[in-house]
């Protein structure tokens, strides 16, 4: 049962697509703007080489600002845990705890 899904994950690079953060929201999106935006572009102009071409403009063009944003707020968030995770330490160690098991659970927890 372990190998049916290893073979079901999809992968690029050698890195399953599941595991890239901010991947699935940015397709998601890109993919709707792009669709409705080539779509409407047919329904004003009638011209469907040029509403294709402005789709996958817009598809692009919303993928990777979704994603450039996604990433941002993705590293922000790493960096926030990251410090706030280093203040706990930091006040376990000023403060002290009954053990050093305890410092490694609470700052496991976190």
């Amino acid at each position: 049962m372990g190998d049916e899904e290893e073979e079901k994950k999809l992968s690029i690079f050698g890195k399953n697509i599941a595991e890239i953060p901010c991947f699935r929201d940015s397709y998601f999106y890109g993919i709707c703007t792009g669709f409705a935006s080539g779509l409407g572009y047919f329904m004003f102009t009638s011209r469907p080489g040029v509403s294709t071409n402005f789709g996958m403009g817009a598809f692009c063009l919303s993928t990777l600002s979704y994603w450039s944003y996604c990433r941002w707020k993705y590293n922000d968030q790493i960096k926030q845990a990251a410090l706030i995770r280093a203040y706990l330490q930091e006040g376990l160690v000023t403060e002290g705890a009954s053990s050093a098991k305890d410092n490694e659970d609470m700052i496991a927890t976190v």
